[in-house]
């Protein structure tokens, strides 16, 4: 299945920003926002204006806040391959449970998208920066 292929709700697909826009109206003081994403404020506001990226650990998080469906707001943020692999194992209900990110330390939040951006680099599928220790070469 590949990411065009999964549902999403009626209607045009919004942006990222919509969504985090939608998320500001529910909590509307910048710092419940940050607190609930578990993010600085500054990244709530560098987010608004477009200067930082949607990463995927953000974009679940947005989404639980939300009580959106986890694989689209992850294609909507342009994590398709990861939404891809929600619906691949065969029961999409399984994007909409808790969260086991939310009870991990920061440190292992961080160490879980560096696997994360590790994995789309070596999948040819790479983030804007490539992993600091990343294979050199004909690794692939």
């Amino acid at each position: 299945m590949t990411a065009n292929s999964i549902p999403t709700p009626p209607g045009s697909t919004p942006s990222p920003r919509d969504l985090l826009d939608r998320a500001a109206k529910r909590y509307p003081l910048q710092a419940d926002l940050a607190r609930r994403l578990g993010i600085p404020q500054l990244l709530v506001s560098r987010l608004r204006r477009g200067v930082a990226p949607f990463r995927a650990e953000l974009s679940v998080r947005l989404a639980d806040a939300l009580g959106e469906d986890r694989a689209f707001v992850l294609r909507v943020c342009g994590h398709g391959d990861l939404a891809a692999l929600i619906y691949s194992s065969g029961n999409p209900e399984r994007s909409r449970e808790p969260g086991a990110i939310d009870p991990l330390t920061t440190d292992d939040r961080r160490l879980i998208q560096t696997l994360i951006d590790r994995l789309r680099y070596l999948l040819g599928n790479s983030p804007a920066t490539v992993p600091d220790d990343a294979p050199k070469g004909g690794a692939r």
